[in-house]
């Protein structure tokens, strides 16, 4: 079946005719770089695939197809893809170390090197809907959520795979203590894990509970350096989370969420 061509031009600063844009998002979808849905909507998600789409061939992508263009050409096949697009996935770990009846406490990694810390939900692991369970481990994609109520960010990644659909609406946030995780994935930094661990081995969360956190001596100099000597060194202790979550949140604009995955697995020792 021939491709149908499209009347105007589509993207950042296009037409977007919803019929156009609607047959650019199935030949992206058809290509595993966009995984919205088809819903002829120029959104962020589809301009960061035009723009995954183009950096394979353009120095400088702009997020435009326009038509008989050269993006257009090699989104329909005339002219050669090259390297493999699936070449370029990104991977962001995330390994479990702690478990308590509260909440889990792992490990945040990405480009190689520990870069930050992540509270879930408590176990054991579930598929079900509202369970106030931690998700399963295995490899998840992701897609960008609007959200309402962050000065940092305002769209955030929402995790999915085929047993846990995006339905659930499980987000990577931030947050300060563990009674703020009901389903999500709150990231933080080493002094967000110290309140984290601080608040779980009491049984209040008192207001001045930040007075109390401290740095490992035994966190080697690199985990160190992603935090300040002092703990009142932010305005606000949530600021900590909030701050690596904008770290994360560009880290996955750059990459393009399309072809980034987060994998969870946990440590041998981890209940």
């Amino acid at each position: 079946m021939a491709t149908k061509q499209i009347r105007s031009s589509v993207g950042k600063g296009g037409v977007n005719i919803p019929e156009d844009v609607g047959i650019v998002q199935t030949l992206l979808k058809s290509k595993e770089i966009y995984e919205g849905d088809i819903n002829k909507i120029c959104d962020l998600e589809t301009i960061s695939a035009i723009k995954y789409f183009q950096s394979h061939f353009m120095e400088q992508p702009n997020g435009r197809i326009d038509p008989n263009s050269y993006t257009w050409e090699k989104l329909t096949g005339q002219l050669p893809m090259g390297e493999s697009l699936l070449s370029r996935i990104t991977k962001i770990e995330l390994f479990r170390i702690l478990e308590t009846s509260r909440a889990t406490i792992g490990e945040l990694y990405f480009d190689n090197s520990l870069k930050g810390y992540v509270l879930e939900p408590p176990g054991p692991d579930s598929m079900a809907y509202n369970s106030g369970r931690r998700v399963p481990t295995g490899s998840y994609k992701l897609r960008w959520q609007p959200i309402s109520n962050s000065r940092w960010v305002n769209t955030v990644p929402l995790l999915y795979n085929n047993d846990v659909p995006a339905e659930r609406g499980i987000l990577i946030s931030g947050g300060l203590y563990p009674n703020g995780t009901k389903k999500n994935l709150i990231v933080g930094t080493l002094q967000s894990k110290q309140t984290w661990i601080c608040d779980l081995e009491m049984t209040e969360t008192l207001p001045h509970i930040i007075d109390f956190l401290y740095l490992d001596p035994q966190i080697h100099e690199e985990e160190n350096n992603m935090v300040k000597s002092s703990p009142r060194s932010y305005p606000y202790p949530a600021d900590n989370s909030f701050r690596m979550l904008s770290t994360l949140v560009h880290y996955i604009y750059q990459k393009n969420i399309a072809n980034v995955r987060l994998v969870i697995s946990s440590s041998r020792n981890f209940d």
